[in-house]
């Protein structure tokens, strides 16, 4: 698999829009409403909606996560470990969608 080069344009225009979003919520505001089959989704109305907050030694991270049974949390696998990562502790939010930053 080709390893994309970092300056890629694609690449920064990513970053610069994440960036731009965590200055918005920190101001407060909301960049848009949450929405699920198009209409707009209030906190709890999604209760299979999990927040996986997972904190290393370099800080904490944010992913979200779906609940497909009682046992079982699905989520992209880059929210769980980093290669070469040992020392890590989740947190988990279940049925917050509504207060998902």
């Amino acid at each position: 698999m080709k390893r994309r080069n970092s300056n890629d344009p694609h690449r920064r225009s990513l970053k610069q829009r994440t960036a731009q979003t965590l200055e918005a919520s920190a101001d407060g505001l909301r960049l848009a409403k949450r929405v699920l089959r198009g209409q707009p989704v209030n906190t709890g109305e999604a209760p299979w909606v999990v927040k996986i907050y997972r904190t290393t030694k370099e800080g904490v991270s944010g992913c979200t996560g779906t609940v497909i049974s009682k046992d079982w949390i699905l989520t992209a696998a880059h929210c769980c470990q980093k290669p070469g990562e040992t020392d890590y502790m989740f947190k988990l939010q279940v049925g917050v969608f509504g207060d998902l930053a």
